[in-house]
């Protein structure tokens, strides 16, 4: 993964981000509350996300993309906390393509945005 992430990049000076929950287990099923909403710097605008694959061992799929990212720090009602990473796309590439249908807008004409859940990661350069 991690030499996916430098070979796309261009660098070996890159790092992950990815969400962080603050208790151990499955994140709860709830009501969040939004705190804060920071940007993640990306130096040269693109990154590298992998997202955790379903198989009996750690599998990822990993792509590039230029995405805009965020670190959302969000609150529980039964008080978890929670450091999110939230990736919002504005542009048609195809894997994106479904979202705008469902939300019933136009290829690129919005930002469609997602969290990322705890397996996935965005790798950034330093």
């Amino acid at each position: 993964m991690v030499e996916f992430a430098a070979s796309s990049l261009g660098t070996r000076d890159v790092h992950a981000v990815s969400t962080e929950v603050d208790r151990a287990g499955p994140t709860p099923r709830q009501a969040y509350r939004v705190e804060a909403v920071r940007p993640v710097p990306v130096s040269g605008g693109d990154m590298v996300a992998c997202h955790g694959m379903a198989y009996a061992y750690a599998v990822f799929g990993c792509h590039t993309t230029t995405a805009a990212a965020y670190t959302v720090t969000l609150a529980g009602a039964d008080g978890t906390k929670a450091e999110a990473l939230a990736a919002c796309h504005t542009d048609a590439a195809p894997r994106v393509a479904e979202a705008y249908k469902r939300l019933g807008v136009a290829p690129g004409s919005v930002p469609v945005c997602h969290f990322l859940p705890q397996d996935d990661m965005l790798w950034v350069r330093n």
